[in-house]
């Protein structure tokens, strides 16, 4: 029985084989091998934007700035709104690169650095292209990428500040409220710890956190200098949660850029604004929502331990 509870696992009452070495192997290489090429289903994505192109783009016209999320919702929203605006004038889209951060390491067993091999084939630079290619169906070039270095001083200078800020912090009250060049980005820095971290709670003295403070400031760098430069019409994100999302959408605002957002359940689309940062509506008045419940702190032990489970890797 010993030998064939390694090798099975019971599911609904009933003994089932688990896959082998071998095929587990091979599953997977074919997962990651999917991050790299276009299937037929994908090309057909493609066609069905690139076929819709028309050749009236110029270097002058109006800017549409739009994310480039790995997700075929929103490449296909943000290409009818894309389709939709060019039926009615020239528009030149340019695309935001999004991927920055990874999960770092557990610990230096040999299982932990296989996980972390899987995470650099499943996302890099190499996977970035093809969806830079899908989305090309419709857009004219890319914006700027979240994860290439800066210049070597404006790098050297990032991770100096990043260091000062992570020494400094005593209080999670007091990196939440982080604000540079008048964003406030402390609260995007701590959402995206706990995210790819990942952590059901905020570690101030996990150096990692010092590695997403440096994100943070990179991303602000380049979202500055890109949006002040070009001064799109609009700005097309998912989410304006975590560094990657909230930096682009805050800073645009800002500046007087229209940003969209299309990453809440509740409205279509919402306008982010200086005031209003967050995708989700009504999201002040949770606290004031969740006094209105029964039985607060059984439902507080649940949440716990739902999120426990998901950063776990226990369930989606």
């Amino acid at each position: 029985m010993n030998n064939i509870s390694s090798k099975s696992e019971f599911e609904d009452g009933a003994l089932v084989a688990k896959p082998s070495l071998l095929n587990r192997a091979l599953s997977a290489a074919k997962w990651i091998l999917r991050r790299y090429r276009l299937p037929d289903h994908e090309r057909r994505f493609f066609d069905y934007f690139a076929a819709r192109r028309n050749g009236n783009t110029s270097d002058r016209s109006p800017v549409i700035t739009v994310q480039c999320p790995e997700d075929p919702f929103y490449f296909f929203l943000f290409g009818e709104t894309v389709c939709a605006l060019r039926a009615q004038m020239p528009v030149r889209v340019e695309l935001v690169v999004l991927r920055s951060l990874r999960s770092p390491p557990n610990d230096t067993s040999p299982r932990s650095l296989l996980r972390q091999i899987a995470r650099w084939l499943y996302a890099n630079r190499w996977t970035d292209r093809k969806w830079i290619a899908l989305y090309k169906s419709y857009a004219d070039g890319i914006a700027y990428r979240s994860a290439p270095l800066l210049a070597p001083w404006t790098e050297f200078k990032n991770w100096f500040r990043a260091d000062r800020i992570w020494r400094s912090v005593t209080t999670k009250d007091e990196l939440v409220a982080l604000e540079e060049d008048g964003i406030l980005i402390g609260d995007l820095v701590a959402d995206s710890y706990i995210r790819w971290r990942p952590s059901p709670v905020l570690r101030l003295n996990d150096p990692y956190l010092r590695k997403v403070i440096r994100q943070a400031l990179r991303e602000l760098h380049r979202a500055q200098d890109y949006f002040e430069r070009r001064r799109p019409a609009v700005f097309l994100t998912s989410y304006t949660s975590y560094v990657q999302h909230g930096i682009a959408a805050r800073v645009a605002a800002k500046l007087g850029v229209r940003v969209q957002s299309f990453g809440n359940f509740q409205d279509f689309s919402k306008t982010i604004t200086v005031e209003d940062s967050c995708h989700q509506r009504r999201f002040n008045e949770y606290p004031e929502d969740f006094e209105r419940l029964e039985n607060k702190e059984e439902k507080i032990a649940a949440a716990g331990e739902r999120l426990a489970a998901r950063l776990g890797g226990r369930n989606r």
